[in-house]
């Protein structure tokens, strides 16, 4: 008996001490102070999500960002779940990563009741090559924008900006408001991997409004892909769970140096479409300022437009072929443009023109002259024909496009649309398919073609309202 309350004794000793440590205490009280101190101040106070006991992650295999090509550590900021940045965001959960950044669902502290951001935490500035990234200076552009124009509404904002100091250098972060999720992520959900006439009417309303608006703001955007259109999030009680679910179940992490860690990924619960709001423009991060001509090499691979591969100089039509050909990609779930994908080196290059001449057939002699010298002539002839070298050296490949390519497609969409609808998508197809960048529809009339308008009026899967015009 009288070793059981000793024992009592010199534990709740023990327990007491542990309290009164000089660190413990400062903690505790701060912790106390914050807690208090919101509730006078009418903000939300800090969660308890940096004393969380996180799964460690044993292994010595790439995880998260260590996966991406040329990864290094230092480059990216240390975040912890449970930090405040800004005297304001509480990071919540990792909610993914990229070559330029990390990027987390953070609690706005100075809401009283439940508020939620995206926060996006940049490498540092020295890995950046800029001051800043090219994105923040775009976001400006955009804000000062017409503020009737319907399609600033079909683009995601941006809500705030700062700089943090990192122990390798500055970093930029951007804040957002969180969303539903992407294009590709509605395919994934569904059953026939692909979107119906209604939906993808709806989907493309609202991104040739959202390029209207930024070509208004002379942005031209450069990496429109399924990846890049995401929804809005209509209702925030799922990222209160997610919170929830964090506190009750910490994210596991990996332990890479002295006070690094890498979190591992908690996704946003994507099964109820109720929840999913109009979808928007995101991540302007490769996007470049309009107003005049450019030569730089862009756009991914199965997107790319001739100008591109050419090295002809490009503006923003190149925003239009790249929406032709993620609108097959929506409507068919495969790549308009598939033969890149069995090839390596300069052969991908052919193999895509292959199949854009059995589509399009031969560009225009003047597209040609404007390409620069040796690229599209190490291609095509003066006149638009494929050089003999090409001929010689690659023509397996070039039987590989085939004359009836444009007839196989119209075939293909025979469970998609038919009779009239199906000619009237296939001619909204060819506004925006052209060799030549200055035949190519704008966005303004692309918003006025007869197969858009009568799609819009058929009933979408999509609950909400299509933003006005």
């Amino acid at each position: 008996m009288f070793k059981s309350v000793f024992a009592k004794l010199i534990a709740g000793f023990l327990r007491l001490r542990k309290l009164l440590c000089p660190l413990r205490l400062l903690s505790f009280l701060r912790s106390l102070y914050d807690k208090i101190s919101a509730l006078f101040r009418g903000r939300s106070p800090t969660r308890d999500l940096d004393k969380l006991s996180h799964p460690r992650i044993q292994t010595t295999e790439p995880i998260e960002e260590e996966d991406l090509s040329g990864y290094q550590a230092e480059w990216y900021y240390p975040v912890r779940i449970g930090e405040v940045f800004a005297s304001r965001y509480q990071v919540v959960v990792k909610l993914g990563y990229g070559v330029t950044s990390t990027v987390w669902l953070a609690r706005d502290l100075t809401q009283k009741k439940p508020c939620y951001i995206a926060l996006k935490v940049y490498v540092h500035q020295d890995r950046l090559g800029s001051n800043e990234p090219t994105e923040l200076a775009i976001y400006r552009r955009l804000k000062e924008g017409p503020e009737n124009h319907a399609g600033r509404k079909a683009i995601r904002p941006l809500l705030d900006s700062f700089v943090i100091t990192g122990p390798d250098g500055e970093h930029h972060c951007l804040v957002h408001p969180p969303l539903w999720g992407s294009l590709q992520q509605w395919l994934d959900l569904d059953e026939k991997k692909h979107m119906q006439p209604p939906d993808l009417a709806m989907v493309l309303k609202q991104l040739f409004l959202a390029l209207d608006y930024a070509k208004e703001c002379e942005v031209i955007h450069t990496d429109i892909h399924e990846g890049n259109i995401m929804f809005g999030l209509k209702d925030t009680a799922v990222l209160e769970e997610l919170e929830k679910a964090e506190l009750e179940e910490p994210s596991p992490r990996k332990r890479i140096a002295e006070g690094r860690f890498i979190y591992q990924t908690r996704d946003i619960p994507l099964s109820d479409r109720d929840n999913m709001d109009l979808p928007l423009l995101c991540d302007f991060g490769a996007a470049v300022m309009g107003g005049g001509k450019h030569d730089e090499d862009v756009q991914p691979d199965p997107l790319r437009c001739p100008e591109a591969i050419l090295r002809v100089p490009w503006s923003y039509e190149i925003d239009i072929w790249n929406v032709g050909c993620l609108v097959w990609y929506l409507c068919r779930g495969s790549d308009l443009f598939r033969l890149i994908y069995h090839f390596k080196g300069p052969a991908r290059g052919y193999a895509y023109l292959a199949e854009m001449v059995s589509l399009l057939g031969y560009p225009p002699p003047s597209l040609i002259a404007d390409g620069k010298a040796p690229i599209s002539s190490e291609f095509f002839s003066e006149d638009g024909k494929w050089t003999s070298t090409v001929k010689t050296k690659f023509v397996r490949l070039l039987n590989l496009g085939w004359p009836g390519y444009w007839k196989q497609m119209e075939n293909s969409l025979d469970d998609w649309e038919s009779g009239d609808n199906k000619n009237l998508f296939l001619g909204f197809m060819r506004k925006m398919l052209k060799w030549d960048p200055r035949d190519r529809q704008t966005a303004k009339q692309l918003l006025e073609d007869e197969w858009l308008m009568i799609r819009l009026e058929t009933p979408s899967s999509h609950t909400a309202d299509v933003v006005e015009e």
